[in-house]
């Protein structure tokens, strides 16, 4: 029903004097630390407590999604993390969607390749992030077959200006159909653009004129 939530959670910090610091300004800094396997899994670690701190949540979720980076995908310890901490909070694992963002580097796609088996055979499902902007678009699919493709933003909010993008837009969502998997339009921004793209048959949509960012309470 109507009452289903679908959403993505988004990291953000404050500064000092209680100012949000983007994740394109403090991400780089926690990669050159070497710290991404562990700040994935404080993100992980802290929906999944909130969710099952709060069960009226956790029944209305129909799918979560939290971004992954490339170090914690190709960590074979990850899987076995994510496992204990869906029991730990009782979350089922089928509202659990998993983003990886095609422009993070991979440095073994057969460890990834491991990752993902294990995380497909816990429950989970796979999203690829800004769909049809990294290098290895396709590759990706052919590879990882993912549950989810999110079109990348730079294609939705041209759609109408923009004859090449919107042949871009039309080929996703064809590959989406070839491999069974769902789509989400990002950054829709106007009622207009979120008519157009229903119309075109994609799954889900996102950005503001659905939602804007909020906190976990809200």
């Amino acid at each position: 029903g109507s009452d289903r939530l679908h959403y993505e959670i988004l990291a953000r910090l404050l500064d000092d004097q209680g100012r949000e610091i983007s994740p394109n300004r403090f991400l780089p800094a926690i990669a050159r630390a070497r710290l991404l396997e562990q700040f994935d899994r404080s993100v992980v670690e802290r929906t999944l407590a909130r969710l099952g701190a709060d069960p009226a949540l956790h029944r209305r979720t129909e799918c979560c999604a939290i971004n992954i980076t490339g170090p914690t995908l190709c960590d074979a310890g990850f899987p076995d993390f994510l496992k204990r901490e869906l029991d730990r909070y009782g979350i089922q694992p089928g509202i659990l969607a998993l983003e990886i963002t095609e422009s993070d580097s991979i440095h073994s796609f057969e460890s990834a390749l491991k990752v993902i088996g294990e995380l497909n055979r816990i429950g989970v499902t796979i999203a690829i992030d800004d769909f049809g902007t990294g290098l290895a678009t396709f590759d990706y699919v052919r590879k990882f077959k993912p549950q989810w493709l999110k079109i990348d933003g730079s294609f939705v909010r041209t759609f109408d200006d923009d004859p090449l993008n919107r042949e871009i837009v039309h080929s996703i969502i064809r590959v989406a159909h070839v491999i069974g998997a769902r789509t989400v339009a990002e950054c829709v921004e106007s009622e207009a653009l979120a008519k157009r793209m229903g119309e075109l048959g994609i799954d889900c949509l996102q950005g503001y004129a659905i939602d804007r960012p909020m906190p976990i309470e809200a």
